[in-house]
C-alpha cells in the first residue's frame, strides 16, 4: 500500500497536528508501507528521513491561508496508482482543490477532521457548509477525533457510516522517559509553578482565561495559597498584548512567559509545575493534555467539544464552562488547595492516557485505510 500523507504543514513545524502526521508517518514507515509525505513550503526543512517529504510553494491568501498550486497537483497525480491512499489532514482551503483533484483521478481519500471547523463569522460558516457538501462528495473515508466530533459532523450532513473515530496518539514510553529525566535534574532551589500553559498565543488557545482568573483571585486575597503562579510556554500573535495585559493587572511578578522552548525542554516545565491548564475555545485532542496525564499532571480543561472524552471531569482533571474567569478561578483555588487531589488525578490520567498509545491507533488508522481502498473498488 503506498500512503501520501498531505498536511499544510508538518514537524519541524510547532503543533499537535503537526507533530502528529509526522509520527503517523514514521509509524507506517517502520511497518513497511510505502510512505511519503506532500506539505507547503511553511514546512521547515528535515534533516534526512526514511520516506521522502515534499515541500511545494503554495499560494498565500489573507488570513494566513494556503491555496495548493498546480505543481503540488500534479506531483498527487504522478504517484497515484491503483494500490495508493490519499491521507489529507483538513484545513481551510488548503484541502478542498486537493480533494476534488483526488476525485477526478480515482484516488481514494481519507480525511482527518482534527476539530469541529464551527466558526462564527457569517461568511466563514457559509464557506463551510459548502466545504462539507464538497468532502462528502469526494472523501472515501473520514476520521473524527471522538465521538462528540462524529456527532457533530454527522448532523451536519457527512455519512456516519464513513466516519470511523480514532483519537490522536502520543509515545506513551518516550514522554515518560523524557519527563522522568527532566524531573531527575531539577535542583533543590528551582522554584515550582502553581499553573502552565503550553500553546500558540491565539484567540482558539484563549490563553487570557488564565491572566483574567488569576486577576479574580488576586481580589480574594485568599491567604492559604496567595495568588498562583503561573508559567507560559508559546508565542503567537497575542503576546505583545497578553504581556500588556499582565502589567496592567499588576501580575508581572506571577506569571512568566517563556517564548517558544524545544520540546525536550518542555517537559522540565512538566516536572515543575502542579497543574496544567487548557482553556481553549476549541480543539481536538491537545498534546499538551496528553502530555500533561503521561506526567500524571492534574489538568483544568474548558467543557468544549471532545475534551470531556480526553480530560475525565472529576477524575483526571477539571473541566470548566468556556471563557468563564470566575469558575476557573474556583477551579484552580480549590485544586491547588489540596496537593492530594492533584496527586490522585495524576494517577488516574496516567492510567486512561494508556488508550492513546501508538500500538493501539496506528492499526486503526491502517484500517481504514484498506476500508477507502475496498470503497474504491466497489464505486
Amino acid at each position: 500500500m503506498r500512503i501520501v500523507q498531505v498536511a499544510r504543514k508538518v514537524y519541524p513545524a510547532t503543533g499537535g497536528l503537526e507533530n502528529h502526521v509526522w509520527e503517523l508517518s514514521k509509524r507506517l514507515n517502520v511497518a513497511e508501507y510505502d510512505v511519503q509525505i506532500l506539505t507547503s513550503h511553511r514546512t521547515p526543512k528535515q534533516e534526512r528521513t526514511s520516506f521522502p517529504v515534499t515541500r511545494f510553494t503554495c499560494i498565500p491568501t489573507p488570513r494566513n491561508l494556503l491555496i495548493p498550486s498546480l505543481r503540488f497537483l500534479n506531483k498527487l497525480k504522478k504517484i497515484a496508482s491503483s494500490n495508493a491512499i490519499l491521507h489529507l489532514h483538513y484545513n481551510t482551503l488548503f484541502s478542498e482543490p486537493i480533494l476534488f483533484f483526488s476525485k477526478k483521478i480515482h484516488l481514494p481519500s481519507v480525511v482527518t477532521l482534527h476539530s469541529d471547523h464551527q466558526r462564527r463569522a457569517l461568511v466563514s460558516r457559509m464557506f463551510d457548509v459548502a466545504s462539507l457538501h464538497l468532502l462528502d462528495k469526494t472523501t472515501t473515508r473520514f476520521i473524527c477525533l471522538t465521538n462528540a466530533h462524529r456527532q457533530i459532523f454527522t448532523r451536519r450532513g457527512l455519512c456516519a457510516e464513513k466516519i470511523a473515530v480514532i483519537p490522536n496518539a502520543i509515545d506513551i514510553q518516550l514522554t515518560r522517559h523524557y519527563f522522568s529525566q527532566a524531573s531527575n535534574q531539577i535542583e533543590p532551589n528551582e522554584e515550582m509553578s502553581d499553573l502552565l500553559f503550553v500553546g500558540s498565543l491565539v484567540p482558539t488557545k484563549n490563553p487570557e482565561l488564565i491572566i483574567r482568573a488569576l486577576a479574580k483571585i488576586s481580589e480574594w486575597k485568599t491567604r492559604d495559597i496567595g495568588i498562583p503562579t503561573l508559567t507560559i510556554v508559546g508565542s503567537g500573535r497575542l503576546e505583545a498584548r497578553l504581556k500588556a495585559l499582565v502589567e496592567r493587572l499588576r501580575l508581572g511578578h506571577y506569571i512568566r512567559f517563556l517564548g517558544q522552548i524545544p520540546h525536550r525542554e518542555l517537559f522540565k516545565q512538566y516536572a515543575l509545575s502542579r497543574v496544567v491548564v487548557i482553556p481553549s475555545r476549541s480543539e481536538g485532542i491537545p498534546t499538551v493534555a496528553l502530555e500533561a496525564m503521561v506526567c500524571s499532571k492534574a489538568v483544568i480543561a474548558t467543557r468544549i467539544t471532545g475534551m470531556a472524552e480526553t480530560v475525565i471531569d472529576g477524575e483526571t482533571g477539571v473541566l470548566v464552562k468556556p471563557n468563564d474567569a470566575d469558575e476557573l478561578a474556583e477551579k484552580i483555588v480549590h485544586l491547588l488547595r489540596s496537593s492530594s487531589l492533584q496527586n490522585r488525578f495524576g494517577r488516574r490520567a496516567l492510567k486512561e492516557v494508556q488508550r492513546y498509545s501508538w500500538e493501539k491507533i496506528c492499526p486503526s488508522v491502517v484500517s481504514v485505510y484498506n476500508d477507502a481502498l475496498l470503497d474504491n473498488t466497489r464505486a
